[in-house]
């Protein structure tokens, strides 16, 4: 059996094409931590400097899925500088917030906008909108439909109805 030559062909260091992502880590039944990480050409745009502490505003209701890092001395997190072999880069970790889906989520690209008092405003990946008010509405919904497809949950469909009835009973 003949043998053929192979040569390995080196792979290029990954790399990112956006100044920021957005990632959720989540080991065992651990809570998942939120962590925002920036290129360090970006950090060096906002003119952030590393070991700033930040405060952290969470968006509700329309601003749901937005995040607000603005420089505070009192600030509860820090930007962190990170270096390997494949670049340097700042991290933020913000650790478990409640409010968003409780998962795994790999890094995704985010979009930010700088604020005129210094802080930035993130915009988090599509995971964040299942925990608005519409998404849970929607998860309501979609959880509703599936048990109206059992007979338990059709019968409760029914009972529900004749209820809304004067009288009490459905005429079909």
């Amino acid at each position: 059996m003949p043998f053929d030559d192979f040569v390995p062909v080196a792979q290029p260091a990954k790399t990112w094409d956006h100044a920021v992502r957005v990632s959720l880590r989540k080991r065992g039944d651990v809570a998942a931590r939120l962590w925002i990480t920036f290129k360090d050409a970006e950090v060096q745009r906002l003119n952030l400097a590393y070991g700033t502490r930040l405060r952290v505003l969470l968006g509700s209701g329309d601003d749901h899925g937005l995040v607000r890092l603005v420089p505070d001395v009192d600030g509860p997190v820090v930007l962190k500088e990170k270096e390997t072999a494949r670049g340097k880069w700042g991290d933020v970790a913000l650790g478990h917030v409640a409010r968003f889906v409780d998962r795994r989520e790999p890094a995704m690209a985010v979009d930010l906008r700088q604020l005129p008092n210094g802080g930035v405003e993130v915009t988090l990946p599509a995971w964040a909108d299942e925990t608005s008010v519409a998404g849970l509405q929607k998860a309501a919904k979609r959880a509703s439909l599936e048990k109206s497809k059992t007979p338990e949950g059709r019968r409760e469909m029914i009972a529900r109805a004749a209820a809304a009835v004067p009288g009490g009973v459905l005429k079909g």
